[in-house]
């Protein structure tokens, strides 16, 4: 609740104002305003808009009261009247001053508390309007006393003491004290009468920011080991007996449970029939060679009929597939146009640049290429929360409350520590920035085998890449074992699998559709070509001389033509056995023609898909790598990134005997014994769960306004968006992930965390906080002790020189518990303790100070232009 202070007094007490101000620079007082008041305000220049004082932390800066009571949201405006008793200057406002101020126009809702605070400065009976009705009239009993038990002795005896004491009285009564919300005259309406009660105050200002500051960080803040979750009974998770043996098992299930979802198989590749040439196949084919021989032309049919064209392929799919720069080969071979080693990335844009087209609508799947792989992030965050916090995971074959792993760097190692390698030196176009995560296995492989490739060259730095190399794999080896590297390393695996295979289809296909004719198949052709032409040279000499036998009547007709007919068939037959012998390489190119026309539809169909599902894969890698990320920034503060705190040191200052400040000393053992109490009851089972929903909604802080509407009209949470979203540049994933990382986990669980412990150590005896009130004390005393000594103290009497001897009886000098104010305010484990004794109100007559007449006022210029801005 917005409330506000503004104190009015004359230019005598001024030195009250150096006393406030000097508390206020000691961090006892909130800030106020002090307006110096002229005996007429209603006739002077600012009457309008009266000028004033605005004191913070002891700084005094130059405001109005318009200035200082225009604040939206003001609920309550205090204002205190200072009225000087005894003093020698007389300058007491009069009630039309004082009505002034009453009235002055403050914003509607406010509630208004006013209060006159008398100060007698001495015994000496100088007239004094003392009460007044419509105000709440209470004078400072004047005293300097330090603990209520004590004898009160008048504060003018020590007349240094004075601006101090009762600066501590004012500062109770116009609610001034550095975190109390309320005032003793809070409660009290409008007072209709002219009597005035006594007070004496004592003030305690229990400083615990130190002890609180030094046992939140052992509660709160993580470093290498977590703290053991709590079960609903009350018992501790134990540790697992193996955390290494635990994060491996999960990352296995993890790679198990996800496998089969990731890559897709394909549709099966039909298989040729081994069956053998056909007769007539045979001698079809030796007809048309045996005409090609007789032309001089062996090798142009052997193109003809062992030809390459991929009929069924356009030449652009062609050259995607087999050319030096196609996409394709920087996919198979890893080696970029610029002949560098191509990075992860790099291929993943190979993949996307790839269009295949379709083989047939019937060989397609019907899956999307854009696949949803948020249930890989949703396991992977809920395995390495289960990890660290005992909670269940039944996909990952992890039960609640079976154990954890105590170890942070188990699962996720930090980017400031083993979690990250940098280049130290350049070497092989590697940059000394250039800084590699645990979890980057497709980096981590790029940059070791540059490293390799340096290191076995003729250079003189090959020696220098060697020694990184050395330090490469000791820092990788050292990291395998944990859950995010082990998570990254199948994540590789798939992505270096998919591109394997793609390797194999395509060296398949350049089998069936490039097929090898080499020389020795072309000599062959030209040897069977000789073979053939000098079977049917013997076959026309032997036809001919029997044909000259025959017409020389050597032989008969018949004879003849049966010889003839003998030679044609035995030339016939050895010629076509000739062929078939050495042609059977035609015979199998032949028969790898029928293989290409049935597998090349489906293998392209299966090359189409594994091209596909790369350019995923490597979304999914580039989703894999911000979901890492992030995962490790919360990990290294889950519960939030603690701000920066000033060690500020309390100023030093001289309090009045009625304000004590002590600090609260507690050993540190016993600081150690109440952090391990306090982590049992705040860290329960599935703590990481809870503090990682507070964490995602910061999300939406760092998106652009187009993604938060995006957002909020998708109707459903942050991280269920966010899961499925790609880890593209610029993309919501990218972008949380990149802000946590520079910004830190930027959540409130640790405070609400914190504010449950400060309610535990409230309401259980943890800590017993001890102070010292001075140098003089040589045993330190409790805290419950010393509020003991304000709650329970007993009636006492104030400085009853300031009555009427007449009127210093017991009914009217000492307090009445009754009517006694006592006020106990917690901030953390620091607390303000207040009690205010009063007396019954006194009526004005039993004071020794007479009613003041209209003609005893001095009359005063106005000192409003004495004040200094």
């Amino acid at each position: 609740m917005k409330q506000r202070s503004i104190l009015v007094a004359p230019i005598s007490q001024r030195p009250l104002l150096d006393a406030l101000v000097d508390l206020s620079a000691a961090g006892a007082l909130d800030d106020f305003t002090w307006i110096e008041a002229p005996s007429a305000p209603a006739l002077a220049a600012d009457r309008e808009d009266p000028r004033a004082l605005r004191v913070e932390a002891g700084v005094i800066h130059p405001t109005t009261f318009s200035t200082a009571v225009n604040v939206r949201g003001l609920r309550r405006l205090r204002m205190a009247v200072i009225v000087p008793v005894g003093h020698p200057a007389q300058d007491a406002l009069d009630t039309a001053a004082e009505n002034f101020y009453q009235n002055l126009d403050v914003p509607g809702g406010a509630s208004r508390y006013h209060v006159r605070v008398l100060v007698p400065w001495s015994a000496e009976p100088l007239p004094a309007q003392l009460g007044r009705a419509g105000w709440y009239d209470v004078m400072l009993s004047p005293e300097s006393t330090a603990e209520p038990e004590f004898s009160a002795v008048p504060w003018w005896n020590h007349p240094e003491s004075i601006p101090g004491s009762a600066a501590a009285g004012i500062a109770v009564q116009a609610g001034l004290l550095k975190g109390l919300v309320s005032a003793p005259f809070d409660e009290h309406g409008a007072d209709v009468s002219a009597d005035v009660s006594m007070v004496r105050t004592f003030i305690r200002r229990i400083d615990a920011e130190q002890i609180e500051a030094s046992l939140r960080a052992r509660v709160l803040e993580m470093d290498e080991l977590v703290p053991a979750p709590t079960r609903a009974g009350g018992s501790s998770v134990p540790p697992y007996p193996s955390p290494e043996n635990q994060v491996r098992d999960t990352a296995r299930a993890w790679a198990q449970r996800h496998d089969s979802a990731v890559r897709r198989s394909g549709p099966e590749v039909p298989q040729a029939s081994a069956d053998t040439m056909g007769i007539l196949d045979a001698l079809r084919l030796f007809v048309s060679f045996l005409g090609r021989a007789l032309l001089g032309a062996p090798e142009a049919w052997l193109r003809r009929t062992v030809h390459t064209a991929q009929s069924g392929l356009a030449a652009g799919t062609t050259t995607i597939l087999f050319g030096t720069n196609s996409p394709v080969s920087v996919i198979v071979g890893g080696v970029g146009a610029d002949g560098s080693t191509a990075s992860w990335r790099s291929i993943r844009d190979a993949a996307r640049a790839v269009d295949l087209g379709a083989e047939g609508d019937g060989l397609r799947l019907g899956q999307p290429v854009r696949r949803d792989f948020s249930a890989l992030w949703s396991d992977l965050l809920q395995g390495a929360r289960s990890l660290l916090d005992g909670s269940a995971s039944p996909g990952l074959l992890i039960d609640g409350g079976a154990g954890y792993v105590p170890q942070r760097s188990l699962v996720a190692p930090g980017l400031d520590g083993g979690g990250t390698f940098s280049i130290a030196e350049p070497v092989g176009g590697l940059s000394s920035s250039l800084q590699l995560h645990a979890w980057d296995c497709l980096e981590v492989d790029k940059v070791r085998s540059v490293l390799e490739q340096a290191a076995s060259e003729n250079d003189p730095r090959a020696a220098v890449a060697q020694r990184q190399l050395v330090e490469l794999d000791r820092w990788r080896a050292g990291n395998e074992h944990r859950f995010l590297p082990a998570v990254g390393r199948t994540v590789a695996g798939w992505f270096d699998a998919t591109r394997r295979e793609i390797a194999g289809l395509r060296a398949e296909l350049d089998t069936l559709l490039n097929p090898m004719v080499n020389d020795e198949l072309t000599r062959t052709q030209q040897r069977l070509a000789w073979i053939l032409r000098g079977l049917l040279g013997a076959l026309i000499v032997v036809l001919v001389a029997l044909g000259i036998m025959g017409a020389q009547a050597v032989i008969e007709l018949s004879v003849m033509g049966i010889g003839m007919g003998v030679g044609l068939v035995v030339w016939l037959i050895s010629s076509f056995v000739t062929f078939t012998l050495l042609q059977r390489e035609v015979f199998r190119l032949l028969h790898l023609r029928r293989q290409r026309d049935l597998q090349v539809p489906a293998l392209m169909e299966r090359l189409r898909m594994a091209i596909e599902d790369l350019d995923s894969l490597g979304d999914a890698y580039a989703q894999f790598d911000r979901w890492a990320l992030l995962l490790t920034c919360f990990l290294s503060e889950p519960l939030g990134r603690e701000r920066d705190r000033d060690e500020e040191r309390r100023p030093e200052a001289v309090l009045p005997l009625a304000l004590q400040m002590p600090m609260v000393r507690v050993e540190p053992e016993l600081l150690d014994d109440a952090a391990a109490q306090l982590r049992a009851r705040a860290f329960s089972v599935g703590w990481l769960g809870q503090a990682f929903e507070d964490f995602e909604k910061s999300s939406i802080q760092d998106l652009t306004p187009e993604q938060r509407v995006r957002l909020r009209e998708s109707g459903t949470s942050p991280l269920t968006q966010l899961l499925s979203t790609r880890g593209d540049e610029g993309s919501e994933l990218t972008r949380w992930a990149e802000a946590t990382a520079e910004h830190g986990v930027r959540t409130d669980r640790g405070q609400a965390l914190w504010s449950r412990c400060t309610e535990l150590l409230t309401d259980e005896p943890m800590l017993d906080l001890t102070v010292v009130r001075g140098e003089d004390d040589e045993e330190p005393v409790s805290v419950a002790a010393l509020r003991s000594e304000l709650w329970d103290a007993r009636s006492a009497s104030i400085v009853e020189e300031v009555l009427q001897l007449s009127s210093r009886t017991i009914g009217i000098r000492m307090a009445d518990p009754a009517y006694s104010w006592r006020e106990l305010e917690t901030d953390g484990m620091s607390s303000d303790i207040v009690l205010v004794q009063s007396t019954k109100p006194i009526p004005a007559e039993a004071f020794v100070y007479p009613e003041v007449g209209p003609a005893v006022r001095n009359d005063f210029s106005d000192p409003s232009d004495d004040l200094v801005f």
